[in-house]
């Protein structure tokens, strides 16, 4: 019996339109303000997990410690300078689209200020050094 009475209102369900018609509106019950606010959330959330990712930037370790990331700074958009450790060498690498460039390699030694009081000053001393975003850029062949 519950099964014919079902069976019927399904019946007058499909043949009356706007009672199917009422009952699938979206904006009936606040419909279209639920999807927004959950699109909303989901669209918040893609560009949270993004934000978090580009922070950490968490860089792939060696297992044997031969190669160590000692500084990384972006210099524009898609380049940076990043200061590799390989075996005692340090590398200063200049990083950008599709593209490695080394700028300069040198040995990390140990200064003290006593050596740096005794030294006469250089007498190239008045011209500036070229800053690092230019030798980055004449490094890349900018």
């Amino acid at each position: 019996m519950t099964l014919l009475i079902a069976a019927n209102e399904k019946a007058t369900r499909f043949a009356d339109p706007t009672m199917a018609v009422a009952e699938r509106s979206v904006t009936s019950g606040g419909g279209i303000i639920q999807i927004a606010i959950s699109l909303l959330f989901v669209l918040a959330a893609i560009f949270v997990v993004g934000w978090v990712m580009r922070r950490t930037r968490v860089a792939p370790r060696s297992r044997d410690g031969h190669l160590k990331v000692l500084d990384e700074v972006a210099l524009g958009h898609k380049e940076r300078a990043v200061v590799l450790e390989a075996d005692g060498t340090r590398l200063v690498l200049g990083v950008g689209e599709g593209r490695v460039a080394l700028l300069h390699r040198y040995t990390p030694r140990e200064t003290s200020t006593a050596n740096l009081e005794t030294t006469p000053p250089d007498a190239n001393a008045s011209i500036p050094p070229p800053s690092f975003l230019e030798i980055l850029k004449k490094g890349l062949g900018k």
